[in-house]
């Protein structure tokens, strides 16, 4: 990684002694006035195996990509895809990790739960980084989640195990009922281990809750807008390590 930065500093520099200047080069273009690529997905770890699985959206139709990746300042532990159009008509790029249906390799490395991992991706030869401390898939997984409505109050206690290294725990609620229609899903972000989460409909309504909590490390929401964690000029975005979700359902006396 170093060769390669020091490589495109050179080339930089080498534009402008040769006059690419902001008053004498007409046919350079000019930066990006916002970012050109968003990022979402997630790193962690699997079996002692890093697991990435990333999107990028070209969000301003420019044609723009990642042109290489490096994972703690190795060239290759990631591999790429295209798609060259959505529903939105933008485009994406997906990046997944080694052994995965986009990279078959035997080649593996050996990650561990809390360890941090550094990914690096380059746009237009633009450094973009992001560090992240890794949970395990399954390993962090929390345990003895427990859920316990509370009809006179209109909320579902629910709580679990801390689970080392997490920074927080993002809450599925999924409330069933034939009477009121389709499921009604509640989405809570909370830094503790425990909360009194409201019933989005009468108690006497709902005939079963299913509860799902996973822990997460990475930057929280901020007025429910996520936070980039990717340093650098074209490429903005959040990237998570995230467990596999607990799950517990529950059913309504009436």
């Amino acid at each position: 990684m170093k060769h390669f930065s020091a490589l495109t500093g050179f080339m930089m520099l080498a534009a402008v002694l040769a006059g690419c200047g902001e008053d004498e080069c007409p046919t350079c273009p000019e930066p990006p006035s916002s970012p050109l690529l968003y990022a979402t997905g997630t790193v962690a770890v699997d079996d002692e195996v890093l697991k990435a699985f990333i999107e990028f959206y070209d969000i301003n139709g420019t044609g723009d990509r990642v042109d290489s990746t490096f994972v703690d300042g190795e060239f290759g532990y990631l591999c790429f895809t295209e798609e060259p159009g959505t529903v939105a008509g933008d485009g994406r790029q997906l990046i997944s990790h080694i052994g995965s249906d986009l990279c078959p390799s035997d080649v593996l490395f050996e990650y561990y739960p809390g360890e941090t991992t550094e990914l690096t991706f380059f746009c237009r030869g633009v450094e973009h980084s992001m560090r992240l401390h890794l949970l395990d898939e399954t390993a962090s997984r929390p345990a003895n989640l427990q859920a316990t409505p509370d009809e006179a109050t209109g909320t579902v206690q629910i709580s679990w195990n801390p689970v080392p290294g997490a920074e927080w725990y993002a809450l599925r609620m999924r409330t069933s009922t034939d009477r009121a229609g389709p499921w009604m899903w509640d989405y809570f972000s909370v830094d503790s281990t425990s909360l009194d989460a409201p019933l989005p409909i009468p108690y006497g309504m709902i005939d079963y809750l299913d509860i799902y909590v996973a822990a997460g490390t990475g930057p929280e929401t901020v007025e429910g807008r996520p936070v980039s964690n990717i340093s650098g000029r074209y490429i903005t975005g959040t990237i998570y390590s995230t467990s596999h979700e607990a799950y517990r359902n529950v059913p309504i006396a009436h």
